[in-house]
């Protein structure tokens, strides 16, 4: 081909791609506002776009030695590519509690690598992203995400029942350890994802939540109160590089999180895949709680959430009129010794097991 046939398909190619570019942006935006339904000429434009850009970046080389793409027929119901979140058209809140907790049995989620009859299981090396054929798909862990309840009718800032210590099997949380690689990357990365909700109900799709995770010594910490006046649920986080939501839902009192790729991690094709999950309480039956330690001094609320059944490593939340503050203590990262000013005293937080139980202090520090 002479030069200006080339310049043209590659004139053509670029423009293709921001057509992309700015589905996959609106897209991704609408699912930080927690709508997640894709329309159909949304994903046949993304499917027909990613595989033109293919073609048109084959004729565009200089010297075409590759294989000649081959045609790809479009399905009006699924998204291939390096695309987004794959999405059912609508999600059944009428699934039945074996189908919607059991991950595998899911339309259009794509969980790699992990046996039907176990969640909490060790993958093998050589298990994980084997199947190099597959599209991308932006990867969740759990369900399909749902519309976000506002939490303006809930009022899990204020509830408080003053608990300071509680059984280690009372606390209600969901800890994943993740293997994450990026899209087109054999290299993994492990994230250890912890998420905790801040109120208690028996059946809720999207309840307020705590976010913390670890990946390669970086840390993130986030809860639903940064989004709070935004009406959202809903926690976006980053960490190495990585963008997730997260998500938490009850269901007949049984707490779960969903994790899925979201931003730049979506369109790249970032993979997730569950190393194993370890659970608080199975099914909470006592509501005159947050499942967690929570208890107000002075004019401040303290929060604690223990991340080991073992060590002292937890993450503290504290929150005032004008600022919600986070402290993580690990063995690993994080403070040694969160120190805080209340009504005017210095004081430490000092959170422990004692037996079966956990238990938090505040211990003044005589300064």
């Amino acid at each position: 081909m002479n030069e200006t046939v080339i310049r043209n398909i590659e004139n053509c190619k670029q423009s293709v791609e921001q057509i992309k570019d700015s589905l996959m942006a609106e897209i991704n935006q609408n699912m930080e506002n927690g709508i997640f339904d894709v329309p159909t000429d949304y994903k046949k434009l993304i499917t027909f776009s990613t595989e033109s850009i293919k073609f048109l970046a084959y004729y565009s080389s200089d010297e075409i030695t590759k294989e000649e793409p081959k045609e790809t027929t479009f399905d009006s119901d699924i998204i291939t590519g390096d695309d987004i979140l794959d999405i059912p058209e609508q999600f059944d809140d009428d699934i039945s509690l074996e189908e919607d907790f059991g991950e595998e049995t899911l339309n259009n989620i794509e969980i790699e690598d992990i046996p039907e009859d176990d969640m909490n299981i060790e993958i093998e090396e050589d298990e994980v992203l084997e199947d190099e054929e597959k599209p991308f798909k932006a990867n969740i862990i759990g369900a399909a995400p749902v519309a976000p309840i506002r939490t303006d009718t809930h009022p899990f800032d204020t509830i408080c029942f003053d608990e300071r210590n509680k059984p280690i099997s009372d606390f209600v949380y969901d800890k994943k350890i993740l293997s994450a690689t990026r899209g087109g990357s054999r290299e993994r990365h492990e994230i250890m994802i912890y998420v905790s909700p801040l109120m208690l109900v028996e059946n809720l799709s999207n309840v307020p939540i705590l976010v913390h995770a670890y990946c390669d010594g970086r840390v993130v910490t986030a809860s639903s109160y940064d989004t709070k006046q935004d009406a959202k649920s809903i926690v976006q986080i980053e960490i190495n590089d990585f963008q997730l939501l997260c998500r938490g839902e009850f269901k007949d009192g049984h707490f779960r999180s969903l994790i899925f790729t979201t931003g730049i991690s979506a369109m790249q094709g970032d993979k997730l895949n569950t190393i194993s999950v370890e659970e608080g309480i199975d099914r909470v039956d006592n509501y005159n709680s947050v499942g967690h330690i929570k208890f107000r001094e002075g004019d401040t609320l303290f929060e604690v959430y223990p991340l080991s059944k073992t060590e002292n490593e937890y993450v503290a939340i504290t929150i005032t009129e004008e600022f919600t503050d986070y402290e993580v203590v690990a063995l690993t990262y994080g403070t040694t010794r969160p120190i805080y000013v209340v009504d005017g005293v210095e004081k430490e937080l000092v959170a422990y097991h004692d037996g079966d139980t956990f238990t938090a202090e505040l211990i003044s520090t005589n300064r």
